[in-house]
């Protein structure tokens, strides 16, 4: 949060950081913000136990997550 006056040079200061990054972190960081947004907090907290523990369910969305992220083109 930022003051009115100071909303511009903020802006500009973040969109200099976003571009300094690499261009398919952010479009995957875009992604999951996007899809967060639409999350389905049903499971109860259930998915950070299980990354905490490394349980099953973090196991499965390591997996599809993996699956989703790579590139089959690339070694």
């Amino acid at each position: 949060m930022v003051r009115d006056e100071r909303l511009e040079a903020e802006v500009d200061a973040l969109v200099e950081v976003l571009l300094s990054k690499n261009q398919q972190a952010v479009r995957q960081l875009k992604f999951i913000i996007n899809r967060g947004v639409e999350a389905d907090l049903a499971d109860g907290g259930e998915g950070v136990v299980a990354f905490t523990a490394k349980g099953s369910l973090w196991q499965q969305r390591r997996g599809l997550a993996r699956q989703f992220w790579s590139d089959p083109g690339c070694p």
